[in-house]
């Protein structure tokens, strides 16, 4: 009964807004390794501990950018975003690619048709 009530706990994120940050991360990586239902339990173990460390580097890299560079080591902060990138890279997952645009996206864009404001933005 322990080990049950322990682990129904591991993927549990405290109700702030890391722990909702966390558990967006978490949603991301394991809908783009394709669901829940998708993946293995080590699988989502690997999902948890890459949206933890990128969660964890976002916060030292917020801190070092308030703080000012002469207060924040350079050197952790550095580690810590290799270790989140590592992290993801373990997951092995797949690049989404941007739907390509199409000759008459662009001709809109250049000429300020058929985008409003988003075109006008874009000039």
């Amino acid at each position: 009964m322990a080990r049950s009530r322990f682990t129904n706990r591991l993927f549990r994120f405290p109700a702030t807004a890391e722990g909702r940050r966390c558990r967006d991360l978490l949603d991301d990586f394991v809908a783009a390794l394709g669901g829940r239902s998708a993946i293995t339990m080590a699988q989502l173990t690997d999902a948890r501990r890459a949206a933890e460390l990128t969660l964890l580097a976002e916060r030292a890299r917020a801190q070092a950018l308030a703080a000012g560079s002469g207060v924040v080591d350079a050197a952790a902060l550095v580690k810590l975003e290799g270790a989140a990138d590592r992290a993801q890279r373990r997951l092995r997952l797949k690049p989404v690619a941007a739907k390509p645009k199409t000759l008459g996206d662009h001709l809109a864009r250049l000429t300020g048709q058929g985008g409003g404001a988003a075109a006008a933005g874009d000039r």
